[in-house]
């Protein structure tokens, strides 16, 4: 398998992975704040972590040549849910919230050819561009009126995408770094705020935590490993499967039925993703290729 579908498939799995986590979250953990919610979510990573590799190889989960680097990047991944919680305070409704933050995979075909120096062909950007508004289409946005409903749900999208592309510009990392920083780095940043708001979980709740926790271990496994594998702008338009699943499971679960707007949403992120798979090869400059 070629690198570029090597990296698609690990998005698949991503976008799979990263409805789980937020469909278990959403109907098992709604009376507990957020940043419970996301700080749990990354104790459960970074236990599993050092339960696996801390008490035999400690030093190879904070070992780096990169450490400041590391800490930035990490800090993303704590900018993107405190955004989306700011946003949805200031009163931006889940959908526009997610119509918004779905400019993503653009954002990191930009940041791939200015920082990376990995640049996207003109197909890219026209399937990347069709996802977009597929997104828009199936979620429907409210009108914004003011810049100020743009900015925190566009922050959000901001940090997810600078994430991706610093996560490629750290390939030569071993998996195992990256993923300890991501998490340690969140956690100790939310810890001071757990005292204001930590409600003791039932057992079944606490399960559901270690559950979100687990799958969101998968989703960044997953994602180092694309980013790994090949340019990122290869990923980008796939990032859109994870609406689809989304959907899928929330229809699967009884809420509600697809419209027509969202079926040919469904369908034309589907022909996006097949558009790219079976495109890989020649969407590759040969020095994109060759430095995966």
């Amino acid at each position: 398998m070629s690198p570029g579908r090597q990296g698609m498939l690990l998005m698949a799995v991503v976008a799979v992975a990263w409805s789980g986590v937020e469909a278990l979250a959403a109907h098992a953990l709604q009376g507990y704040s957020p940043y419970q919610t996301v700080w749990t979510r990354y104790a459960v990573h970074v236990g599993l972590m050092l339960l696996v590799w801390g008490w035999r190889e400690p030093g190879s989960l904070w070992r780096t040549d990169r450490p400041a680097f590391q800490v930035a990047r990490s800090l993303l991944m704590f900018a993107m849910p405190v955004s989306w919680v700011v946003a949805a305070r200031h009163g931006v409704d889940s959908a526009t919230l997610l119509a918004v933050f779905w400019v993503s995979p653009l954002l990191v075909i930009a940041f791939s050819g200015i920082f990376l120096s990995e640049r996207a062909p003109a197909a890219v950007w026209v399937v990347g561009a069709l996802g977009c508004a597929a997104a828009w289409l199936a979620l429907r946005p409210a009108h914004l009126s003011s810049w100020q409903s743009w900015l925190f749900p566009l922050l959000a999208a901001l940090s997810f995408s600078l994430y991706v592309v610093m996560t490629r510009s750290l390939r030569g990392e071993t998996g195992r770094v990256n993923l300890f920083y991501t998490a340690l780095v969140v956690l100790l940043a939310l810890t001071p705020a757990m005292p204001a708001v930590w409600i003791p979980p039932s057992p079944a709740d606490l399960a559901a935590f270690v559950g979100v926790g687990l799958l969101g271990y998968l989703v960044l496994l997953a994602l180092d490993r694309a980013a790994a594998a090949t340019p990122v702008f290869m990923l980008a338009p796939f990032a859109y499967l994870q609406l689809v699943a989304a959907l899928g499971l929330a229809w699967g679960m009884g809420q509600g039925r697809p419209g027509t707007e969202t079926a040919i949403a469904v369908v034309l992120i589907a022909a996006i993703a097949l558009f790219m798979w079976m495109r890989d090869a020649s969407l590759l400059r040969p020095c994109d290729a060759g430095e995966s």
